[in-house]
């Protein structure tokens, strides 16, 4: 059966299509964000004489693929034209191959719009993703990226196969490298590339959020705490109830987002893990960030039961200045022997060696408080220091614990010296404590231990009017000399 073509006298077909080409070429070419929202509005035009042309909907299409697709076009057209079709179903053969790499192409590019506006959105507006626990980290480069590995259908070089009516090429992944479909094979018709029609190309790129401060998450109990002091729970069992529910809390985060912010922290802070001993309770990223949460809910806690009748300035700056004058910087071995002081001058170990501090003078906290009052060293003390009923029994000295009924209160000093050693720690001397009681030369508080080297440099408040911190922060640098006198 002989098949006739009509073939009407028009534009060629290679001059529409590259005219077509350019068009869409010119359009790719402007402002991602512009591209997207002009999108809808161009492609009806620029494609509309395609699809006259060849009854095909192109809309959409990368202009390399509207190229290659119009030549298995054209070889159709032609072999229809010169007659080349010895029977219709071999005509009909060629049509459908050609309709079969024409869908696949088609909705390939069809959905890329959607996904692309999904994706821009989602980078100009980080809030709206749905999931709260990831920050979008994507960024115009990285979009574009994605938006020309999608558009290219993950092909290099694509090219008309007019053999099989395909359009072939290498395969390639999002980051440029060959993807082998079997085994030594990288090369084949574009309708087998293992991305094609997949928009989880456009899937944004995610990081777990990890940018909860500490203070945001010692708000996380700021009614846990008002419920504790309003039942008359302060001090260190406060500190501890609420160390135990942020421990508690860190370990049931089901998204990661608390464990993550600890871990970023404790890196961004400098902080080294160190495992915990028999004598040290070790340090590592969740202990880390559970204690500097814990410097908010002790300043919550000044706040609420801190006296109602302030100090009085003048005598608050008198004490300040004497302070500030007698600090000085000193050298000295870990273990230089002095009289009085035990070999164990604390419940962690402290290796020997020069080191050194900076001495501040402060006879106003032995003489300001009353004699039951004063920092609780039970702990940091041997048990020769210890009155006898707490040396023998099991202790609880938070009065958490089962013996808390019949256990004692702790030993409580008020130091005349207090030394920051350069690694931190706090070392304090000259203890007055209550009438009767035995205390060593000297007791140190190790870096680590935050919690109480906080309630120290707070001790310093009611007298001085300033924390420690802040006293060595603003002035510790700069001690050689006094840096006050009397005129002043």
């Amino acid at each position: 059966m002989e098949v006739v073509a009509q073939v009407n006298p028009r534009k060629s077909t290679s001059q529409a299509l590259r005219e077509q080409v350019e068009l869409v070429n010119e359009q790719y070419q402007r402002n991602l964000n512009q591209r997207v929202a002009q999108q809808d509005r161009r492609d009806a035009f620029m494609y509309s004489q395609l699809e006259k042309l060849y009854n095909f909907k192109l809309n959409g299409w990368n202009p390399t693929y509207v190229q290659e697709f119009g030549k298995l076009q054209q070889h159709v057209a032609g072999k229809l034209a010169n007659a080349e079709y010895d029977n219709p179903a071999a005509f009909l053969s060629d049509v459908s191959r050609l309709a079969g790499t024409h869908a696949g192409l088609d909705q390939h590019f069809q959905q890329r719009k959607d996904s692309l506006k999904t994706l821009t959105n989602y980078v100009a507006n980080p809030g709206s993703y749905p999931d709260k626990t990831v920050i979008v980290r994507d960024t115009e480069e990285s979009i574009q990226q994605k938006d020309g590995y999608y558009f290219s259908a993950g092909i290099a070089n694509p090219k008309a196969n007019t053999d099989n009516l395909s359009i072939q090429g290498q395969f390639i992944g999002l980051d440029g490298t060959p993807i082998q479909i079997a085994e030594g094979v990288s090369t084949g018709d574009v309708l087998m590339h293992p991305h094609l029609g997949d928009t989880n190309v456009y899937f944004p790129t995610l990081e777990k959020r990890g940018d909860v401060s500490p203070e945001e998450f010692a708000q996380l109990f700021a009614k846990t705490v008002d419920g504790q002091l309003e039942g008359g729970v302060q001090g260190a069992a406060l500190i501890k109830k609420i160390r135990a529910a942020m421990n508690e809390r860190l370990g049931m985060d089901q998204d990661g987002m608390l464990q993550q912010s600890a871990t970023n922290l404790f890196k961004a802070d400098g902080m080294e893990y160190l495992p915990s001993t028999e004598d040290s309770p070790g340090m590592d990223a969740n202990t880390y960030y559970v204690n500097r949460a814990l410097e908010y809910i002790q300043q919550k806690q000044r706040k609420i039961t801190q006296p109602s009748q302030p100090k009085d300035p003048s005598a608050q700056q008198t004490a300040l200045i004497a302070l500030i004058n007698s600090a000085t910087k000193q050298t000295r071995p870990v273990n230089e022997a002095v009289s009085g002081m035990p070999s164990f001058t604390g419940a962690y170990p402290v290796e020997a060696g020069p080191v050194g501090e900076t001495v501040y003078q402060t006879p106003h906290l032995a003489d300001k408080q009353g004699p039951s009052e004063g920092i609780d060293i039970t702990r940091y003390l041997p048990s020769e220091y210890l009155p006898v009923s707490q040396a023998t029994g099991v202790m609880d000295y938070t009065g958490m614990g089962a013996a808390a009924a019949t256990a004692p209160k702790g030993v409580f000093a008020r130091p005349r010296t207090v030394a920051i050693r350069d690694n931190g720690d706090y070392v304090l001397r000259n203890l007055a404590g209550s009438e009767g009681s035995r205390l060593p030369a000297e007791v140190v508080i190790p870096k680590e231990d935050r919690d109480k080297i906080q309630e120290i440099s707070n001790y310093f408040t009611p007298v001085y009017g300033i924390t420690l911190d802040a006293i060595h922060a603003n002035y510790g640098s700069r001690i050689q000399a006094p840096l006050f006198n009397g005129a002043n």
